[in-house]
């Protein structure tokens, strides 16, 4: 299953839901205590893929594949001192993440952040092209103990790299994959990456 963002197989799959964002400089960012939306991330439709790695080898979803992708849609907003990411509708469930810059930007201009996950997140597979749809879900629980840290890496405009940022994380905590028959394949270790999911990007 794809794991990396660079990678060629999962980066196919962030274009086809980001042109869902046309994927065809470093700037400051905001301080997190501002009221303003930091302009490190677009706010409005977002798309997350999911990667958690099962602590049984061998157990993911689809069967077979060793490690559950999860691919749904969001919604980003800014609280006031942090980003807040929803799901946007029932069938992508009701995860919910919460994250803020947690250093300066380095030299190249990524910016640290970290945050917590809750909820369920419900694969949707027209999200993914040229993979065969499966059902499959993760529960990251109720607690907010399920925590990421990553980084943003800013638009590289002018070029198709990505012409929007990007959010990529490592998270650790109880997550459980299913497919909502009853078979279950408990981990505590995921990866995750957001993105914007517009038209006109």
């Amino acid at each position: 299953m794809i794991r990396n963002v660079r990678g060629s197989a999962r980066w196919i799959g962030i274009c086809f839901l980001a042109a869902l964002a046309a994927c065809g400089g470093k700037s400051a960012p905001t301080s997190p205590s501002s009221s303003s939306p930091p302009a490190a991330l677009t706010l409005g439709a977002q798309g997350i893929i999911f990667d958690q790695i099962p602590s049984s080898l061998g157990c993911g979803f689809p069967a077979g594949s060793g490690e559950t992708t999860v691919a749904t849609t969001l919604t980003l907003t800014w609280s006031g001192v942090e980003w807040v990411a929803t799901a946007n509708g029932a069938a992508a469930g009701d995860v919910e993440l919460r994250f803020r810059q947690s250093a300066a930007a380095n030299s190249t201009g990524l910016i640290p952040v970290a945050g917590s996950v809750k909820g369920t997140a419900i694969h949707l597979p027209q999200m993914i092209g040229g993979v065969a749809p499966y059902a499959a879900q993760l529960n990251f629980g109720s607690d907010n103990r399920t925590a990421f840290a990553g980084s943003i890496t800013p638009a590289k405009t002018g070029t198709n790299i990505h012409p929007f940022a990007i959010l990529d994380a490592d998270g650790s905590g109880a997550v459980i994959a299913s497919d909502g028959s009853g078979r279950v394949c408990p981990g505590t270790s995921f990866d995750l990456t957001l993105f914007p999911q517009t038209s006109n990007q």
